[in-house]
C-alpha cells in the first residue's frame, strides 16, 4: 500500500511504500504513525488517523 509523504530532504511530498504501523498514546486517545521506505532506501513517517492505519495493518499482514 501506498501514501503521500512529505520528504524533509527533497522538501516535497513523495509516494512511498508503507512497511509498518506504530500506534502511540493511551487507548483514550491513540496517534497512528505509518513508516514509508522512499525508493533511495530512505524511511519517512507521517501521522495519519485511525481508518488509514487499520487498512494498513491489513494490507501489511497479506
Amino acid at each position: 500500500m501506498n501514501h503521500d509523504f512529505y520528504d524533509v530532504k527533497t522538501k516535497g511530498h513523495v509516494k512511498a511504500a508503507i512497511i509498518e504501523v506504530k500506534t502511540y498514546g493511551d487507548k483514550k486517545n491513540p496517534r497512528y504513525q505509518v513508516i514509508g521506505k522512499t525508493k533511495d532506501g530512505r524511511k519517512v513517517f507521517s501521522f495519519v488517523g485511525a481508518e488509514l492505519a487499520k487498512k494498513a495493518k491489513e494490507a501489511l499482514k497479506k
